[in-house]
C-alpha cells in the first residue's frame, strides 16, 4: 500500500491515486496489523518533530493513527471491500 509519489510542478502537485482491489486488502491488513507499539517506539527514537511537538505527543499521535488505520483496513477485509488510495 505504501507506494507512489505526487508529481510536483510549479503550480502545486498532481496527486497519486491507486485502486486497491478487495483481494489485495487482506495482505495489506496483515502487514499493517503486524506493526505494534514496540516497533513504533523503536522507530520513534529517530524522529525529531519539525514543529517542536513533545516526543510523547508525537508518539501518541502516530499510535492513534496506526490504530485507526488498522481498524479501517480490518473492516474493509471483513466486508470484502477495496479502497482508493490517494497521496496528495
Amino acid at each position: 500500500m505504501f507506494e507512489g509519489n505526487v508529481t510536483m510542478h510549479d503550480m502545486g502537485w498532481d496527486p497519486w491515486v491507486r485502486t486497491i482491489l478487495p483481494e489485495e486488502v487482506p495482505a495489506i491488513r496483515d502487514d499493517l496489523c503486524a506493526i505494534d507499539e514496540d516497533q513504533v517506539r523503536t522507530w520513534a527514537r529517530t524522529w525529531r518533530s519539525r514543529h517542536g511537538a513533545d516526543d510523547d505527543d508525537e508518539l501518541r499521535y502516530v499510535l492513534d493513527y496506526l490504530t485507526w488505520a488498522q481498524e479501517f483496513v480490518e473492516a474493509l477485509a471483513t466486508d470484502g471491500r477495496g479502497m482508493v488510495y490517494l497521496i496528495g
